[in-house]
């Protein structure tokens, strides 16, 4: 099985390993291809909404690439709830801007 099936797999789970979230192991084993399919997986559930899981796999997918999109869709309000504070976090991590503070707060 690749890679990218097992990062499928995981929205599909309901056992120990779907709690313990979605996190780095999965996209260690994929290809560059597999990353790029993974993150545009992810980003569709963070377009929709996304949750605290999605957010951060976009950073672990392709941390360079999340950075303009997560960013365009705090701007845009685009961000609900966990998924706003996942996404202002992982771009504090990258560059300090004030402009995130009120997310916080």
């Amino acid at each position: 099985m690749n890679a990218y099936q097992n990062f499928l797999d995981f929205f599909s789970m309901h056992n120990k390993e779907r709690l313990d979230g979605l996190n780095e192991i999965y996209f260690i084993a994929m290809t560059p291809a597999e990353r790029a399919m993974a993150f545009d997986y992810l980003l569709e559930r963070v377009a929709r909404g996304g949750t605290e899981e999605s957010v951060h796999g976009l950073f672990l997918a392709d941390p360079v690439r999340a950075v303009d999109v997560t960013e365009r869709l705090l701007k845009e309000g685009k961000l609900r709830g966990e998924a706003q504070i996942a996404a202002a976090w992982n771009l504090q991590r990258n560059h300090s801007d004030s402009v995130l503070l009120p997310v916080f707060i």
